[in-house]
């Protein structure tokens, strides 16, 4: 297992648990002997090496496999992915793709840089009525505070 393949494991874990923690994640029962982790086929929307999941409104799970094989087995926040899908819209804008659920806005655009990036990802949302854009950590800088390319929808 690569350094980077640890770290992406690691912060994908880290996005799952600060999004529930803010409250973003619905409660979504599942015991398991119900368990199914393959989400349904409909909830899926894969760009290049990167597999984007639709939970639910509020939540999308974000995977990156270099090699194309992605991770089903079930986690500790979703042991179910077998959900209802949720309505989304998907379109291809400025080389980028973007997932709309109307509750968030995913953006990514993929750069060649082999993992996801402050420069090539990015999720809008409403937490406490205030807009917030959330970027993710790059293991290249201590901070998402660094300047960007405008990329605008």
């Amino acid at each position: 297992m690569t350094q980077t393949f640890r770290f992406l494991r690691l912060q994908r874990a880290a996005v799952m648990m600060a999004l529930s923690l803010v409250g973003l994640m619905p409660a979504v029962a599942a015991s398991a002997q119900d368990s199914q982790p393959v989400a349904d086929p409909a909830a899926v929307v894969v760009v290049g090496h990167a597999r984007f999941t639709v939970l639910t409104s509020q939540l999308v799970r974000l995977e990156w496999a270099e090699d194309g094989q992605f991770e089903d087995r079930p986690s500790l926040v979703f042991i179910n992915r077998r959900l209802p899908v949720p309505t989304f819209s998907t379109r291809t804008e400025g080389g980028g793709t973007i997932i709309d659920t109307g509750r968030l806005r995913l953006r990514y655009r993929p750069d060649g840089a082999g993992e996801f990036h402050p420069d090539n990802l990015s999720i809008r949302l409403t937490v406490a009525g205030q807009p917030v854009t959330w970027h993710p950590v790059s293991p290249r800088r201590a901070t998402c505070a660094a300047p960007r390319a405008p990329w605008t929808a």
